[in-house]
């Protein structure tokens, strides 16, 4: 279960119909994995293998989520947020990583990102990007 623990949404709520979101993972497989969830689930999913492609294509065309992966090859999906916060973007942040570190969990909360989730990725992501669009809406 992620920190802190996502709420439920029903599938045809605004926050599941069509949104952009942005899977940032220097992982493919993963990347491949969590797109696919949320486009089940309904959302426009842009996949992007570095935190400077994501950063290109939120300048570019902004995006409702950002769901980025705890460590990225070029940098830490925290920088990755910050360099948004400071370009002035501010999607609603779910971040990943492959093991569940409570002090990565805990910065997470702290720097306001709507949920972390440890361990492979699973359905937990659909419900934490839905509960992170109804925080920022």
């Amino acid at each position: 279960m992620g920190f802190p623990v996502a709420e439920h949404a029903p599938a045809s709520s605004p926050a599941a119909r069509g949104a952009p979101v942005l899977v940032v993972h220097s992982n493919g497989a993963a990347r491949a994995a969590i797109g696919r969830l949320l486009e089940t689930a309904g959302f426009e999913v842009t996949p992007c293998a570095t935190a400077a492609e994501a950063l290109q294509h939120l300048q570019a065309r902004p995006s409702a989520a950002l769901v980025v992966d705890y460590m990225l090859d070029d940098m830490s999906g925290f920088a990755l947020v910050h360099a948004c916060h400071a370009a002035d973007i501010t999607p609603a942040v779910v971040m990943t990583a492959a093991r569940g570190e409570i002090s990565a969990a805990v910065r997470a909360v702290r720097e306001g990102i709507s949920d972390f989730l440890p361990g492979a990725p699973d359905a937990r992501i659909v419900q934490a990007v839905r509960a992170a669009l109804r925080k920022v809406s």
